[in-house]
């Protein structure tokens, strides 16, 4: 039994019971407090209110007016990367992931509190209806001073089990240890070994807490530098002329992109969910080729608009030919990635995202459909997931694709 369970997330866990009408008020309420327990106080009653409402739906209750399925989640990708940008603006939370002015905190308090007032006074309790990976996320690394060793942790390839204030009360002892250092200078051999970065990042073990930020920064925004964007690609769908150093190739993958064009695109986003998106892509693509010759993959980029950018990924030589209705396209992995809660990552605010394939039309004739599952404006189905559109296109197509819609740094 415990392997049955062992793959379900706290957030999924959280859901079920919110929506078993079998449970009673005093139950739900407790789920509540599991949620928020470990929430800086200033942020906990935005997210407390939210949740409220959720466990309000679930025992039929609802006073605002708007429908239960409404009350879970926004699709806002525009919201999203104009909240991460503030890292980046005149807001503090710059100084969450850069250096400080010259005396612009007195002390380590003097900067834990100014991040926590910054929080309070932005959105920042209502991006849990946007994304609920990166409102925990950035919960995470902001704010949280008490929580599990083993729990959440926010980022995923370095593994790194501290923040800016947790574990509690280390940052400040060694600032006032050493006046007139900043933050960033702190080695981590300051922590105790337990919570100490085990793994790598960009091939280097992590020395202080500049390091740390470092990590953070390509948690929050795709950055051109290191080629994050590209990097991201060329790791799940490698190239034509990607090789390693004996000779055999990256992936199984024979992709045709334009480096370039993939190393020069930047954007704020949670590049956790990017990254698990092309993750899937790539298990799709890889379990519908029966054989090598049919991973054959096109890469290219629509940069028409000025505050958006599609990133088109097909499959050539893939055509489904299934029936557009058929269940498994609203609840497969296609569909996954809309939700709220999606296990290994949801796109919901993070871009617009659909597919494009050859599909058997309500007659039963060979068409090309596209279908969206995440898009400006999109409502509840009667399952509270974001609705999934679809539309017959005249023309052809040559393979199955996927496309993401991010929206630029405006």
């Amino acid at each position: 039994m415990a392997k049955q369970t062992e793959g379900i997330d706290k957030n999924q866990f959280i859901g079920a019971i919110l929506n078993n009408k079998s449970l009673g008020v005093k139950d739900r309420e407790k789920v509540l407090e599991l949620l928020t327990r470990d929430i800086e106080s200033e942020i906990k009653a935005g997210i407390r209110d939210i949740v409220k409402e959720e466990i309000n739906s679930a025992n039929g209750s609802n006073k605002t007016g708007s429908t239960p399925e409404q009350n879970k989640w926004e699709h806002d990708p525009r919201k999203v990367n104009s909240f991460l940008m503030l890292f980046s603006g005149q807001s503090i939370l710059k100084y969450a992931a850069h250096a400080w002015d010259p005396g612009e905190f007195e002390s380590y308090e003097a900067f834990a509190s100014s991040i926590r007032t910054c929080l309070k006074q932005s959105d920042f309790s209502n991006l849990y209806r946007n994304n609920v990976a990166l409102s925990y996320a950035l919960r995470d690394y902001l704010i949280t001073d008490k929580k599990d060793l083993f729990e959440f942790h926010w980022d995923k390839e370095a593994r790194i089990k501290i923040g800016l204030m947790y574990p509690s009360g280390y940052a400040s002892k060694w600032m006032k240890k050493n006046p007139g250092q900043q933050l960033w200078a702190m080695p981590l051999s300051e922590f105790p070994e337990e919570y100490q970065p085990e793994g790598l990042f960009d091939n280097k073990q992590l020395a202080n807490m500049g390091d740390v930020c470092e990590v953070f920064k390509h948690v929050i925004e795709f950055r051109e530098e290191r080629n994050d964007f590209y990097r991201f690609i060329r790791n799940f769908f490698g190239g034509k002329n990607s090789k390693k150093s004996n000779g055999e190739s990256k992936s199984d993958f024979i992709t045709e992109y334009n480096k370039e064009e993939l190393k020069s695109i930047k954007f704020y986003t949670y590049t956790t969910a990017v990254w698990s998106a092309f993750n899937r892509v790539a298990e799709n693509i890889r379990s519908r080729a029966t054989e090598p010759s049919k991973k054959n993959v096109k890469i290219s980029i629509n940069n028409d608009s000025n505050d958006s950018f599609e990133l088109h990924i097909l499959h050539l030589g893939s055509f489904p030919d299934t029936p557009v209705d058929d269940a498994k396209l609203k609840r497969g992995s296609f569909a996954g990635m809309r939700c709220h809660n999606a296990r290994g990552g949801s796109l919901l605010s993070i871009c617009d995202y659909s597919i494009v394939g050859r599909f058997k039309d309500e007659n039963g004739q060979l068409a090309t459909h596209r279908i969206d599952y995440l898009y400006p404006g999109v409502k509840p189905d009667k399952d509270g997931n974001p609705d999934i559109k679809k539309e017959k296109l005249d023309k052809e197509v040559n393979g199955f694709e996927y496309i993401f819609k991010f929206y630029k740094n405006v």
